[in-house]
């Protein structure tokens, strides 16, 4: 069953991860928010007891506040995470063919682990000011509305206000998506399939 008839890889690579981001946000914008709140209010609920906190206070529509907002970060993260993945594993792949390398496994492997580090730094900076924007739309209770957002955040600090907080942001996300998508790939190469960009 194929949707999109399309002759380059790209475009479906792109629908399916804006289809997995919006989906992702809809489960992580109530786990997000319950987050943000216990930080920022020093309340001991845990997640489970955050999110029937919330709804008892606010009603069950709040633990969905912020969705907009959240596609703002996540559906950038997720588009850039899949798809230059994808791009960095075939070209480098396609670079390690002409030198006559793909054939060996430690440079498959390397190929792997280089293109989900890429992968992790695009992913984290893309998504950084969207990150930025669902803080202050939590932390501050603020209406969901990015761009409104957007706004103030650039009003108060200017562009660099996008980036508070990127490095460590990045220490984490480069950990996290590199290791992801590294024994994502191992694991489809000893189920058969071959390794992405092969």
């Amino acid at each position: 069953m194929s949707l999109l008839q399309a002759e380059d890889k790209f475009i479906p690579y792109l629908v399916a991860s804006v289809g997995a981001g919006a989906v992702a946000s809809l489960m992580l914008v109530p786990m997000e928010r319950t987050r943000i709140k216990m930080v920022t209010s020093g309340e001991k609920t845990g997640p489970l007891g955050g999110i029937d906190q919330l709804i008892r206070e606010e009603g069950l529509s709040s633990i969905f506040f912020g969705y907009t907002t959240m596609l703002t970060k996540q559906v950038p993260y997720t588009v850039t995470k899949q798809v230059s993945f994808e791009l960095f594993a075939t070209n480098l792949f396609a670079l390690a063919t002409s030198l006559s390398l793909a054939s060996n496994e430690d440079t498959r492997l390397l190929t792997t682990v280089a293109s989900a580090f890429f992968a992790s730094i695009l992913a984290c900076t893309v998504s950084q000011p969207g990150d930025v924007i669902l803080t202050k739309t939590f932390k501050e209770n603020e209406k969901d509305s990015p761009l409104e957002n957007a706004i103030a955040i650039y009003e108060d600090k200017g562009i660099s206000g996008f980036y508070a907080g990127y490095s460590a942001r990045l220490a984490h996300v480069a950990c996290i998506v590199t290791s992801q998508l590294v024994v994502y790939d191992v694991l489809k190469q000893m189920l058969g399939l071959p390794a992405t960009g092969a």
